[in-house]
């Protein structure tokens, strides 16, 4: 999911996403060093119809007035390691 506002939570994707499911997990990633969102966040549904249900009904629509899309993690191991070795790099280095 991305296009968060940074001042949208955990709890608060929750209750947007549970409109379509159950929410099994919700993760709001933060800069390490501000722990501010980043804008972008991962959420496990409790099945994959939930999911599909989701998507179709929650992509491009509006939270805390903005735009938000919500789109299935092809690569979501990919996708973390690269964010983890940029998150690490970005403290070594401090490219913040």
């Amino acid at each position: 999911m991305t296009g968060l506002s940074a001042r949208v939570t955990e709890d608060d994707l929750e209750k947007f996403f549970s409109k379509e499911g159950k929410v099994k997990n919700c993760h709001v990633v933060l800069d390490p060093r501000t722990k501010e969102s980043r804008g972008f966040a991962f959420v496990t549904m409790d099945t994959v119809e939930d999911a599909r249900r989701s998507i179709k009904y929650l992509h491009r629509t509006v939270l805390e007035g903005r735009l938000v899309t919500v789109e299935k993690v092809r690569y979501q191991l990919k996708l973390l390691i690269h964010y983890l070795f940029l998150l690490n790099s970005a403290s070594f280095i401090m490219l913040f």
